[in-house]
């Protein structure tokens, strides 16, 4: 496990026996965030000292370095996923709120600025790594808003704005579970916790769609909890890819609903059934009947009366 604390160090921890295994100096002020890369090989901090920072813990020291934001406010740094890149928020000149793209290859200049808005809160950022999409949670804000990210695009491309999701509510923290947590027979692709007025609301993004059949395309082999190495082959500096595990045990199709049709019972006695009605209609029928005969023999008699 890894962490970060007051004491502007970052410490890996070994679960087990609670003991700080390995420690990382050199920020000079809080270190705000702490980020493994995909494969837990390095991680990146962002710090109170305006300082972004690429370690390697077993090492215990900073590989690469670069000026985060200038802006005295919080900031949160974390690796693209998959992807060799490292995505940053905080504050520029202004106070304005501000995201930006380094390549760790060339990490000293920022290969993306782009500013936000003008907004005080801190930003908090979320990456699914499995379907590219990162989602931003401000503190204070009602919104959250999500983008893609496509790494082969030209710097300025790599951040797409999708959309957002609004709320009046605003959001004083929040956090995201892990992809195989989701929901895949509803096309969940992350769910995150919104702590709002002292409730946590759960907030579903899923993709638009239905389907009776597992989605793959959505859903490729996901980070599963079993870990690739074991903490001895780690801490000797061996590297390893995430095992993956598929999502499509988790999916249940929908029952079809089907409509039937089930047969009154018409014949109960004082009902107004079939035979009650022909009886009925006979009825009145025969009354018709003597109605018409009686107004014949009436036309017959007036008839006769006028002839004499």
């Amino acid at each position: 496990m890894i962490s970060s604390g007051t004491d502007y160090v970052v410490k890996v921890w070994d679960v087990e026996t609670g003991q700080a295994k390995l420690r990382v100096d050199g920020a000079s002020n809080i270190i705000q965030s702490v980020e493994w890369n995909y494969d837990g090989s390095l991680a990146v901090t962002n710090s109170k000292d305006k300082t972004i920072r690429v370690i390697d813990p077993r090492l215990q020291t900073a590989v690469s370095t670069a000026e985060s934001h200038v802006g005295v406010k919080g900031g949160r740094a974390l690796y693209l996923g998959k992807h060799n890149l490292v995505f940053s928020v905080g504050f520029g000149t202004g106070a304005s709120r501000e995201y930006k793209v380094y390549d760790p290859r060339k990490f000293e200049t920022a290969i993306c600025v782009t500013n936000l808005d003008a907004a005080a809160g801190v930003i908090m950022p979320f990456y699914d790594e499995d379907s590219d999409i990162l989602f931003m949670a401000g503190k204070g804000d009602g919104q959250i808003r999500y983008y893609e990210i496509l790494p082969d695009e030209e710097p300025k491309n790599i951040v797409q704005y999708l959309s957002q999701f609004s709320s009046n509510n605003p959001t004083n923290a929040a956090c995201s579970i892990p992809r195989r947590s989701c929901n895949v027979s509803e096309t969940e692709i992350i769910r995150i916790y919104k702590i709002s007025q002292g409730t946590v609301v759960p907030l579903h993004f899923q993709v638009p769609r239905k389907s009776e059949f597992f989605a793959e395309d959505i859903y490729p082999p996901a980070r599963g909890d079993e870990p690739a190495l074991t903490k001895e082959a780690w801490l000797s500096g061996e590297n390893a890819q995430p095992k993956l595990v598929s999502l499509e045990g988790g999916f249940a199709s929908k029952e079809k609903t089907t409509t039937s049709f089930q047969q009154v019972p018409t014949e109960q006695k004082g009902s107004d059934g079939p035979s009650d009605l022909k009886a009925a209609y006979e009825e009145l029928r025969k009354k018709v009947a003597a109605l018409e005969a009686e107004l014949e023999k009436k036309d017959a008699l007036i008839a006769e009366l006028q002839a004499k």
